[in-house]
């Protein structure tokens, strides 16, 4: 699977309607078979919709248009992110979803919202066991052990995704 996923275009995936600067949307993420799709749908679109060809999102989050004088958002819904985080835990075989889990694991331990608990090694793998600071759940995370260039790709695409810089 890669993970192209186009940025947003700036109107409503189902009535067409265009996004002015600083109007509030909803962008999803369906799973297909060969990619994540990414759609944005208006608040009224967004109420309306429920399943459509591509069944449930996988993941959503509201957002806006920047104005053109603001400088980029820097900031994403935490819970948005542990959302997206906790569901890649059940296809993390998917190396690219595996690769999206550690960046994203490492992302809510620099927003304090995941603390490291352990390292376990095991069958010639390394696993983080990171630890929920909220509702102390436990969440083991395969370490891809990633190279600095696949990093850099990963993080480019999360960027992407959320449509904000990682910081």
């Amino acid at each position: 699977m890669d993970w192209n996923i186009a940025e947003s275009q700036r109107c409503c995936t189902k009535c067409d309607c265009e996004f002015d600067d600083g109007d509030a949307y909803f962008s999803a993420l369906y799973e297909t078979s060969e990619a994540f799709l990414r759609k944005d749908f208006c608040p009224r679109c967004w109420d309306e919709s429920d399943e459509d060809e591509h069944g449930r999102p996988f993941s959503f989050w509201q957002t806006e248009v920047p104005r053109e004088e603001e400088p980029k958002k820097v900031f994403v819904d935490t819970n948005v992110i542990f959302d997206f985080f906790r569901q890649l835990a059940e296809e993390e075989h998917i190396s690219v979803k595996r690769n999206f889990r550690y960046i994203l694991g490492l992302m809510l331990m620099r927003k304090k919202k995941l603390k490291l608990k352990d390292v376990v090694r095991e069958d010639g793998k390394e696993y983080l066991v990171l630890r929920r600071s909220r509702t102390q759940e436990l969440h083991r995370v395969l370490d891809p052990k990633l190279s600095e260039e696949e990093l850099d790709q990963v993080k480019a695409e999360l960027t992407q995704i959320l449509e904000t810089e990682l910081v």
